[in-house]
């Protein structure tokens, strides 16, 4: 008996040894997780206070932008959303978008079609041309509802209108109005520039999506008829002002606010939550997400031909234990590929009005980018995916002139369209 006294003496001992080691590993674990927290907090505070110092965005709210109503575009441009802001207004102008494609418009119906959904929704197009005189544009917002809450509207009326107002331009050089048609290509140009201070990637990627109708509506445009050299001079140098670059620069000084927004939220969330494993990997993921967004806006400065040059369009994976910030953390090289495919197509639509201009001059067209530049005298831009002139050409009566596009590859003119995988050119071709 005495025997088993002591092994139970001995258990007993052993237990309270354990029960004490657990205490002290516990008692310096907690101590060791709530210095990392500290610490990383810390770090989390530090580039905060450094983007403040910056001038720059560290909440939604710091995303507000006033204008003075009697100076905001945004004011009279949401009248002109108004007008087409419905699920029928929606689907009419859904409907029109096929007069925007690159064939010619013969169905008789499908014209008679056109004129009459424009036509219903032409005081959106007055109201909207009054607005584009206006230079400085923020729209409304809810800003102060946070990531979750602020809604952006607006964004879909901007392409229905921009899509309305491509097929009025359509529609008016078909029938012979080419003064009309720059007009409304314009309106187009200066709706897209009304977006050029959102503070979104959204917001940017729809400015360049405008951009594309009126790329699209100018070339259909021009397809039927020709406009004069100062007609083609008013449009070049309209274009001559838009810069793509200090909008994706803002949109990522944007992105990265409303992220740090959200994850204060979820900080916030986890806090009554008694595991330092989850505090721990939330810091460590907030300040992975800074850091990221630093890297993004960093990558905005650049040109998409350097990203890729570089190595840095590798799509990088998260964390494991970055959740969230996979989720709200944008891939910013494709964002910078769709910029400058739009500043590309910007850029063609100019060489495209130089070489209309070119013809009102001399009769024809010239025989080389090197004798447009140096006869017509205009300050030409160039591929910003080569870096170098466009591919030009005469054939026939017409020409052909392309850029090398995004993956950097001449494809000799072949446009991507024809590409099973969209590989190819960015193409302009006049057959008269």
């Amino acid at each position: 008996m005495s025997r088993f006294k002591k092994i139970l003496k001995w258990f007993h001992n052993i237990s309270i040894v354990l029960v004490f080691l657990l205490l002290i590993v516990s008692m310096v674990y907690s101590y060791a997780m709530t210095r990392k927290v500290k610490h990383l907090s810390a770090e989390i505070n530090s580039e905060i206070t450094s983007l403040k110092a910056q001038g720059k965005p560290v909440c939604t709210l710091d995303l507000a932008g006033k204008v003075p109503d009697s100076e905001n575009a945004a004011v009279i441009y949401e009248k002109a959303f108004e007008v087409i802001s419905t699920s029928a207004a929606d689907k009419d102008v859904d409907g029109i978008k096929r007069i925007l494609g690159r064939k010619p418009i013969d169905s008789p119906e499908l014209l008679a079609q056109a004129r009459k959904t424009v036509g219903r929704y032409n005081k959106a197009l007055v109201i909207a041309d009054k607005a584009s005189s206006r230079n400085k544009c923020r729209y409304h917002t809810n800003w102060e509802d946070g990531p979750l809450g602020v809604k952006f509207t607006y964004y879909a009326d901007a392409r229905r209108l921009a899509s309305l107002a491509t097929a009025d331009a359509v529609l008016h050089a078909k029938d012979g109005r080419m003064s009309e048609a720059m007009q409304s290509i314009e309106l187009v140009y200066r709706l897209s520039e009304s977006l050029k201070d959102e503070p979104t990637l959204l917001g940017q990627l729809v400015r360049t999506a405008c951009i594309a109708y009126a790329v699209r509506g100018l070339q259909r445009s021009l397809a039927y008829g020709s406009i004069s050299g100062d007609q083609a001079k008013h449009l070049f140098n309209l274009l001559s002002r838009i810069d793509l670059a200090p909008g994706y620069a803002l949109a990522a000084d944007g992105e990265r606010a409303m992220g740090l927004d959200d994850m204060a939220l979820f900080r916030k969330s986890i806090e009554s939550v008694n595991s330092y494993m989850i505090q721990v990997n939330a810091c460590k993921e907030e300040l992975w997400f800074v850091n990221e967004m630093q890297r993004n806006a960093e990558l905005a400065n650049l040109s998409y031909r350097t990203i890729k040059h570089r190595g840095l369009d590798a799509d990088r994976k998260a964390p494991e234990y970055a959740i969230l910030s996979a989720k709200i953390c944008p891939w910013f090289p494709g964002a910078i590929k769709k910029r400058d495919t739009g500043t590309t197509v910007v850029h063609g639509d100019q060489i495209l009005l130089a070489l209309m201009a070119y013809k009102d001059r001399y009769g024809a067209y010239p025989a080389s980018i090197s004798e447009l530049k140096s006869k017509l005298g205009w300050n030409l831009p160039t591929d910003p995916f080569s870096g170098s002139d466009f591919k030009y050409s005469r054939q026939g009566r017409g020409f052909i002139f392309y850029s090398i596009g995004d993956d950097l590859k001449d494809y000799g003119g072949k446009p991507w369209e024809t590409f099973k995988y969209k590989h190819g050119d960015i193409v302009w071709k006049m057959d008269h």
